[in-house]
Order: structure tokens, then C-alpha cells, then sequence
């Protein structure tokens, strides 16, 4: 509040209650000062009250209203959903758990699963949506409770009749991916895991406190190509530990989870979310800069602060935009993963599919090795032979960058002219695959 002086009051953590009591307070004109969980600026003085405790049993709060959906993919309406709130994990950038625990209550609570499949049915029914896109930052599979509450969950959607008519995406750890749940979970519709990996090495591991290990991420990997799942991923190839040594093992560890074009390259540098341990541990040694909401921090090498800069400036459009490579391939991986429902078992689109793999594979392939080759530029200390090299490389991005952004988008044209002109599929046929 002392850094947006324009705000009178902020319902902190769960609003649902807190805020309607606000609502109604203010409209009775009565006294809403000691409302649990809300804090205000009154006579230019801040006041914090009390926590709200934390909704126990979700399944009390009403579905949401929703206004009419106007996403869709392919004609197919799209929802987001919740089947729980919380994390029980505790990694050092995430403020997840720092938002959860600041109030009384359990860190994470799961609805019932005959709430979450009504809802779904609910939805399919009266606004026709068929893709649902699971906000839980850990969808209910961990242990023996998240096992029986994930086959009840499918058991659910098949007595409901919705599965084989959805899709469903949710996100998790990957050393949650377990064989044989995941392929019960995939004939009840599920096509998209989002994989909390974030490093591929053992020291950066240990920096964000993930109790992870690189080979329980490639073996979950190796388990969603095998049951044939689309994946994406969390990846932050720089960290506070970052040094060259590192991030040459996490661009070989990138090139492993991508191999064969079957998911595209994406990275970040990892942020100090205010309130986390790591941003803590950071303002300890004094690393940190910038304005609060917005601070930053550099590496212990300043050569590394000059290459993730030159990484930033040279790849951002690639990885930062709409319009680039990386969201090229997802929005048309993800319009062709709900193509394939549509029309399984289709010929043309396995052969649109080869074609996607084989430009994402070779758009994977590009990136990996020049972030790599570019490093030899800041570990010499060359400055101005080395600037005259990156000019050129940056050139090179650039040129690369346009034509796959156009090979890709020539791809989704064809995916949706399978569905808008299906008399027109015969002549992807003959097209060559690039």
C-alpha cells in the first residue's frame, strides 16, 4: 500500500469471503474497519487485520459465473478449472506456498472429485466446451490419495459420458508422472502435462529447492512420449548459481527433453518473487536491485551477466513474443493435438504432424547450439572480436527466426483447413516435408 498510495483497501489471500462482506458493508454504510483478512488506509495510516482462515472445504464456494467464452480452438469451446488450491512443496522462487501459508489453514485442499467432474459436466452441457485447462500448480496424482482421487476423477467422466468427447491439460512435478495412472488418465481425455522441471542440474536444484533429480525428469519425459501425451515444461536455464559450466549442462539437458521435435525449446532466467526464500537469501547478500516488484539480480560472473543479456536481447523474439517461434509451435502443437480428436487416426494429419515435428526439431536444434557457441565469446574475454562475431550471429537469429515463425504458420493454416475445408485435405498429401 505504502508503494500504489492510490489503493484504500486489499482483501488479502482468499478473497471469496473477505470481499463479499467488504461489498456488503459498503453498501449498508456500516463499519467494515475489523473485517478478518482485510487491510486499508485510513487518515493516512495503514492498518492490517487479523488472516481469514483459509476455505477448508472448497466444495462449499458455488461454480463460477462465467461469462460467455470467446477462446476456442479449432471450434472448440476452452475452460479453466480448479480441482484444488495450494502446494505442499516448498521451492526457494515459488510464492505459492509463501501466499498460502501467511494465513491459518491447510497449504493445500483438494475438492471432492464429484465437484470437479460435475462442473465439467456442467459446462459440456449447457456452453458445449469440450477442453479444459486445469489451474492446480499440482494437480491431485501424488501418493495414494492423489492416485484414488485421480481414478475416481476419471471413473466419474466415463459414467458422465464425457470421456472420449474432452481434452483435459493439467500441470505437476515429474516425479508425480506415473505410468500406469497417466494412461488411465489419457483414455479419460487427458492430452497435455505441464512439467515443473526448471533445471538440469544438480546445483541449480539444489538453489530452488525442487528435490529433484534430472533423471526423474528425462524418465517422466520418457513416459509421456511413450503413452504419446504432449508435454510442456518450466525451465529457467539461469539461476542465481548460474556459471558457464551449468548452463552448458542445461542446454545438453534441453536438447534431451526436445529431442526428435517433440516439444519446443523455452527458457527464462529465474525471478526473485517478493516473500520467497530465494529473494530473501538474495537481499542477505545483497545482490538485489531494482524497484520492489521488479528487482533483479546479477550473476556472481560478470561475464555471465553480459551473456544472458546478449541471450535476451538476441532470442527475444523468438521466446518473449506472441508472434515468435516458441508461441508459434505451442499454439499450433495444441491446435494439432485437438485436430487429432477430431479426426483420429487421419493420414493427413500424421503427415501434418511429421512436418511439425521435423521444423521444431530443427528450430530446437538452432537454438541450442548457437545459446551454446555463444558462450565461447564471453569466456574469452575478447570483447571487440567477439562483438564483430555476435553481430553477425544476431543477424543470423534474426533471418532463421522469420523463416520458421513462416514454416510454422504455414503449418496451422493447414491444420485448420483440415477442419474448415475438409475436401482440401487430399492435397497436403503431396506436400514435401521440410
Amino acid at each position: 500500500m505504502e508503494y500504489i498510495p492510490g489503493l484504500d483497501s486489499i482483501c488479502r489471500h482468499e478473497g471469496e469471503h473477505t470481499f463479499v462482506k467488504l461489498v456488503d458493508a459498503l453498501r449498508d454504510n456500516s463499519h467494515w474497519e475489523n473485517i478478518q483478512g482485510l487491510s486499508y488506509r485510513k487518515n493516512g495510516l495503514i492498518y492490517t487485520n487479523a488472516s481469514r482462515p483459509l476455505e477448508a472445504d472448497l466444495d462449499v464456494l458455488p461454480f463460477p459465473v462465467r461469462l460467455p467464452e470467446k477462446f476456442d480452438i479449432l471450434g472448440r469451446k476452452v475452460a479453466t478449472i480448479l480441482a484444488g488450491r495450494g502446494c505442499n512443496y516448498n521451492c526457494s522462487f515459488c510464492s505459492i506456498r509463501q501466499f498460502y501459508s501467511d494465513a491459518p489453514g491447510r497449504l493445500k485442499r483438494i475438492r471432492k472429485p464429484e465437484a470437479v467432474a460435475e462442473e465439467m459436466e456442467l459446462l459440456y452441457n449447457k456452453t458445449n466446451t469440450t477442453i479444459f485447462l486445469f489451474q492446480d500448480d499440482d494437480f491431485p496424482i501424488a501418493g495414494r490419495f492423489g492416485h484414488r482421487w485421480s481414478r475416481e476423477f476419471c471413473r466419474l467422466l466415463a459414467e458422465s459420458g464425457l470421456s472420449g468427447n474432452i481434452l483435459w491439460k493439467i500441470s505437476c512435478r515429474p516425479d508425480e508422472v506415473d505410468s500406469s495412472l497417466f494412461s488411465v488418465m489419457k483414455d479419460h481425455g487427458l492430452s497435455l502435462v505441464y512439467l515443473g522441471i526448471e533445471s538440469g542440474n544438480e546445483t541449480g536444484l539444489r538453489v530452488l529447492n525442487k528435490r529433484l533429480t534430472p533423471e526423474k525428469s528425462l524418465h517422466a519425459i520418457e513416459v509421456l512420449r511413450n503413452l504419446d501425451i504432449m508435454y510442456e515444461y518450466g525451465f529457467m536455464l539461469f539461476d542465481p548459481s548460474s556459471s558457464f559450466e551449468s548452463v552448458r549442462t542445461n542446454l545438453h539437458f534441453l536438447e534431451r527433453i526436445t529431442a526428435k521435435g517433440t516439444a519446443p525449446v523455452g527458457f527464462c532466467k529465474m525471478l526473485p518473487y517478493a516473500g520467497t526464500p530465494i529473494q530473501e537469501q538474495l537481499e542477505k547478500e545483497n545482490r538485489l536491485a531494482g524497484k520492489l516488484g521488479a528487482e533483479n539480480y546479477n550473476f556472481l560472473d560478470k561475464k555471465m551477466d553480459s551473456y544472458f543479456n546478449c541471450i535476451s536481447d538476441c532470442f527475444s523474439p523468438w521466446m518473449a513474443t506472441n508472434w515468435g517461434v516458441q508461441a508459434s509451435l505451442r499454439q499450433t502443437r495444441i491446435f494439432l493435438m485437438t485436430l487429432a480428436k477430431l479426426l483420429p487416426n487421419d493420414r493427413t494429419v500424421n503427415v501434418i504432424k511429421n512436418r511439425l515435428d521435423k521444423v521444431t526439431e530443427s528450430s530446437n536444434r538452432f537454438l541450442l547450439r548457437t545459446a551454446e557457441d555463444m558462450i565461447s565469446y564471453f569466456e574469452n574475454g575478447k570483447k571487440v572480436e567477439s562483438e564483430r562475431k555476435l553481430s553477425a550471429v544476431s543477424r543470423t537469429i534474426e533471418r532463421k527466426h522469420a523463416r520458421f515463425v513462416e514454416t510454422i504458420q504455414s503449418i496451422l493454416v493447414d491444420v485448420c483447413d483440415c477442419v474448415a475445408l475438409p475436401d482440401s485435405r487430399p492435397s497436403l498429401m503431396s506436400r514435401d516435408v521440410q
